[in-house]
């Protein structure tokens, strides 16, 4: 058994990604730096998860991503990020929710921040539902189908 350059990789997400993964795609997860590691990984799983599940998923790495994919996909649900780059979620849910448009799209936040400041801020700013991290990929999934409306598929 050797060691680990980075052993915070060697945890449970590797093994899972691993089974989730072409061997290219990875590769490529591997040598990302460490701090955006964590970020790609947890969007990959979560992408693979649900789309098992029948959903189709859209991916965005920044708050303005964020909005230009929400405003090309039309989705059913958001699950977003409240640590997002360029544009935090915060500002994401507020834009969401001052366009007709978007005004009542389900939107499920994530974060790392687990007070109880941060979790009634999002829902003052029209959050359908939090979570915080880490969650279980399973939670996340009922929530989705109960936002929708969905019975889970097994």
């Amino acid at each position: 058994m050797g060691t680990s350059a980075r052993p915070a990789r060697d945890g449970w997400l590797l093994p899972t990604l691993e089974g989730l993964l072409s061997p290219e795609q990875f590769a490529q997860l591997r040598s990302t730096p460490e701090a955006s590691f964590w970020e790609a990984a947890v969007r990959r799983v979560m992408k693979e998860m649900l789309e098992r599940e029948g959903f189709t998923v859209f991916e965005a790495a920044d708050g303005v991503q964020a909005l230009d994919e929400i405003d090309r996909a039309g989705p059913d649900i958001v699950v977003l990020d409240l640590d997002l780059p360029r544009l935090d979620g915060y500002g994401v849910l507020r834009h969401l929710r001052s366009r007709p448009a978007t005004a009542d799209l389900p939107v499920i936040v994530l974060t790392a921040k687990g007070d109880e400041d941060s979790e009634v801020r999002v829902f003052e700013y029209g959050a359908s539902d939090f979570l915080t991290k880490p969650f279980r990929l399973r939670a996340l999934s009922a929530r989705l189908h109960a936002l929708l409306g969905r019975p889970r598929s097994e």
